[in-house]
């Protein structure tokens, strides 16, 4: 059964995504730049907290479209970067630095291939202790890199 009060609170989460990145570009006025950081303190940790919450781990799903959506993804912003826009770009930054709209959907693949190898650790205080390095990592990295594999990888954590 459809629980509409979840689908009213993605609707909402994806405005406010939209929402925040069209305020990034005003970020001048300080009053804008107070509801950006209020957006921010809060949007993308429910919407990935609603995306794990209701999550099914399905690896054909994964292997047939997920992933290869994000490398078709990816390949169409390397080829613009590499040839287009003449940017110094590696194959191994086209891999694990997802393009700045790229790294939700990143950080999802490596959220259900953690999931198997997180629920068979016994002792849950090294998930924990785990949980923090990279919350910490993310906490002194610059969170306006977020194509950097240390945001991507908080962010999944």
């Amino acid at each position: 059964m459809r629980n509409y009060k979840i689908d009213n609170i993605k609707g909402i989460l994806i405005f406010l995504v939209v929402f925040g990145h069209l305020l990034k570009i005003s970020l001048v006025n300080k009053n804008i730049f107070y509801i950006y950081i209020l957006i921010y303190i809060f949007h993308m940790p429910v919407f990935i907290l609603t995306t794990g919450y209701f999550a099914k781990i399905n690896k054909s799903k994964i292997k047939n479209l997920i992933i290869p959506l994000y490398l078709i993804f990816q390949t169409v912003y390397f080829i613009i970067d590499k040839f287009f826009l003449n940017k110094s770009i590696t194959i191994l930054d086209y891999l694990l630095r997802p393009h700045w709209i790229m790294w939700y959907l990143f950080s999802y693949i490596l959220y259900i291939i953690s999931i198997p190898i997180l629920n068979k650790m016994k002792n849950r205080k090294i998930i924990l202790v785990i949980s923090i390095i990279y919350f910490i990592t993310y906490s002194l990295h610059n969170i306006k890199s977020t194509d950097s594999l240390i945001y991507i990888l908080s962010n999944t954590i």
